[in-house]
């Protein structure tokens, strides 16, 4: 019987995971994704910084934002390393844990890219309205 329960436990987990290299690569393509916005928000407060259009406190806080978004991404980019050497492994409850967390920390980091995308944008807004007003 309990043979009969661990055969039905490992099909239930292995049912979903067909097709799980697609995982890995569709994981990467996103964390790259992730990266190169990152790194556009990043730039983007450069030059707004030195064209004036956001202040030198306004910079540090979207560095400090991006800072937490890329400890996210890096925790994201170590799950899906653990997540592919599970895979190597042949272990298919160890795989599934390790594609429970690289699911929630892929996640986190899209979360945390948001909020640094929305940050910027609502400093990059105000601050143009205000440098407009004041050449008015």
């Amino acid at each position: 019987m309990k043979r009969l329960v661990a055969l039905g436990l490992i099909a239930l987990f292995c049912l979903p995971l067909a097709g799980c290299d697609e995982l890995a690569k569709n994981t990467k393509t996103v964390l790259k994704a992730c990266d190169i916005a990152y790194k556009g928000v990043m730039d983007g407060s450069a030059i707004a910084f030195k064209q004036g259009f956001i202040t030198k406190d306004t910079l540090a806080r979207v560095a400090h934002i991006a800072a937490i978004y890329h400890s996210s991404w890096d925790a994201a980019c170590v799950a899906l390393e653990e997540y592919k050497t599970a895979e190597e492994s042949g272990d298919s409850v160890n795989k599934e844990v390790k594609r429970i967390a690289l699911n929630a920390a892929v996640s986190l980091a899209k979360s945390r890219l948001e909020e640094l995308n929305t940050y910027w944008r609502e400093a990059k807004n105000a601050y143009t309205e205000l440098k407009e007003k004041h050449d008015e």
